[in-house]
């Protein structure tokens, strides 16, 4: 994430290389103005020289596969006839994506549907709310390219790294046994190469047939991604990932383009700084401030200066970014710390209408709790309110219960949810007094490897097989809760309370209708006794939290409160 930190005046005392002989002495005068300080060629840091080189040096070979305008890509799977049809994906009144035709009519990411069909007229605009197709076929990709290396790095839905160092090393194993020729192999596809000379040398690590090796694996791929899914993409061949993902976007749609590690800096130094990923918007808008809009002007800072400037870790970040270095491994995605769904509108203002929100929501989030994510810990809930001063995030969180792991219900696990969500909303706003809200989100976090303790007790062990879950006691039984009471010094006090022989007071709710009473009765009386603590443990935690604050009795309030 980008870090928001000022600049910091640079006083006397601080020094700048600006390399006075350097050829681009405009460079020189734009990092100067920045700087207004002496020259220093002394000033100098100690991990400059461990940073200016990769530990890998030029052994690896990186594939970034970019599906092109995926959410279209998808939609035209499904239609061939939308294929050469200007087509826009709608989300709300925004077009967030649209195919090449639509594109060469004006018609462009972001952009909101009035105008996108001012534009063009003719343009198909489908839906693209819901995600759940666009996920599952963007899992479908990352797996298919598994076929080709173990080490597969998914990022967002339509970009994948594969790291097939391994597997070309095997290729040309092969070919060196076979007696095979390998400086008769070609490149498929672009090579971009240095535009300032005519010739270079090549590189003595054999790292030109890797990449050729590695050109021709991204071709196979990209012509499977369009015989099993009519997916087009775009592909960079290079020996990280930085320059890898900085290729694939040179010669788009349907194309692939592969750089060699010794024309990875001239490539690096044409482009300006938007173009190299990990420096966004915040660092270039500061970093422009200062005259520094390119690679090769960013490439001029030592890395001491940059360490005044920035927090030490991406002070280095950029330091190597601007030299070609990246030594990032691609392995697969870690589970996700949190799973989360938002809907923006431009007005909710009744509890009645924000129940149906978050329900639609949670029924929406629920499905992608799967793959390791399947007990979160932690469920938050974000509102942004219609405040025409700002649109500042609030949000509020809480635990999650046990009863959600005990069902698998779904709508019994939306409706568990959406209890704690509207509890959390009513500490976030007052429902008595108008409001209106313009976005709600709800995200489940903290995952763990097995559900709470609490829900896998021995009243897992308990339930009957087909039972339906809920509060109160199975009145069917032969068993009762009052006879399990009785038969363990338990006595009866009322119809809905029983006290045991410590005076201890228990609700006839304690226990879940999907207990099964008759293996029950025949438990010790102190697991009982634990069971029915349990119990009611969770139950006062429930209503703790879906339970709004009642106004006290015996106040003017009291009277007008609903009954």
């Amino acid at each position: 994430m980008e870090q928001e930190l000022a600049f910091t005046d640079i006083n006397s005392t601080d020094y700048i290389d600006l390399n006075a002989d350097s050829d681009d002495d405009e460079i020189g005068d734009a990092i100067a103005d920045w700087a207004t300080i002496k020259i220093q060629p002394q000033l100098a840091d100690e991990d400059e020289k461990l940073l200016s080189k990769s530990r890998y040096g030029h052994s690896r070979t990186i594939i970034h596969l970019d599906i092109d305008c995926f959410y279209a890509q998808v939609e035209m799977a499904k239609n061939e006839s939308l294929r050469n049809k200007p087509l826009g994906i709608r989300q709300k009144h925004i077009i967030v994506t649209s195919n090449y035709p639509a594109r060469e009519q004006g018609v462009g990411k972001l952009i909101s549907l009035t105008k996108a069909l001012e534009k063009c007229p003719n343009l198909v605009v489908i839906g693209g709310e819901d995600l759940t197709e666009y996920r599952e076929v963007s899992f479908k990709v990352t797996d298919y390219l598994k076929n080709f290396s173990a080490k597969v790095h998914r990022l967002g839905f339509d970009e994948n790294y594969v790291d097939v160092t391994e597997q070309i090393e095997l290729k040309l194993k092969q070919m060196q046994d076979r007696s095979e020729n390998v400086q008769s192999l070609q490149v498929v596809g672009y090579l971009h190469q240095n535009s300032s000379t005519t010739k270079k040398e090549t590189c003595d690590c054999n790292c030109h047939q890797r990449m050729i090796i590695g050109s021709q694996i991204a071709a196979e791929m990209r012509d499977g991604l369009w015989n099993m899914f009519h997916l087009t993409s775009s592909a960079g061949i290079a020996h990280n990932m930085l320059i890898s993902k900085i290729a694939s976007g040179l010669h788009k749609p349907n194309l692939q383009t592969t750089v060699n590690p010794d024309d990875a800096l001239d490539l690096l130094h044409s482009l300006e700084l938007k173009k190299i990923a990990g420096i966004g918007s915040a660092t270039s808008k500061r970093l422009r401030s200062v005259g520094i809009t390119t690679v090769k002007e960013l490439s001029c800072i030592p890395l001491a200066v940059l360490k005044t400037h920035f927090p030490t870790p991406q002070a280095r970040m950029l330091f190597q970014c601007c030299r070609g270095v990246d030594d990032n491994d691609v392995i697969a995605a870690a589970k996700p710390k949190s799973i989360g769904v938002e809907d923006s509108f431009s007005g909710c203002s009744s509890m009645m209408a924000s129940k149906k929100r978050l329900s639609d929501l949670i029924k929406h989030l629920l499905p992608r709790l799967t793959d390791g994510c399947e007990n979160p810990q932690t469920v938050k809930l974000t509102i942004i309110k219609h405040d025409s001063s700002s649109y500042k995030r609030e949000s509020k969180q809480c635990g999650v219960p046990c009863t959600f792991y005990s069902t698998k219900d779904p709508d019994k696990r939306c409706d568990i949810i959406l209890d704690i969500m509207l509890s959390l909303l009513r500490k976030m706003i007052d429902p008595q007094k108008p409001f209106r809200l313009r976005l709600f989100g709800v995200t489940f976090t903290n995952f763990k490897d097995k559900p709470p303790v609490a829900s896998l007790s021995i009243s897992t062990y308990l339930q009957q097989s087909n039972s339906k879950n809920c509060n109160t006691v199975n009145k069917k039984s032969s068993t009762t809760v009052d006879n399990i009471l009785q038969d363990n010094n338990y006595t009866q006090t009322s119809s809905n309370h029983h006290h045991n022989k410590d005076g201890q007071e228990l609700q006839q709710d304690v226990v879940p209708e999907d207990i099964d009473l008759e293996v029950f009765s025949q438990l010790p009386q102190q697991m009982k006794k634990e069971l029915l603590n349990e119990w009611g443990k969770r139950n006062r935690d429930i209503k703790a939290v879906v339970s709004p604050k009642r106004k006290k009795e015996g106040t003017i309030l009291h009277y007008f409160g609903r009954s």
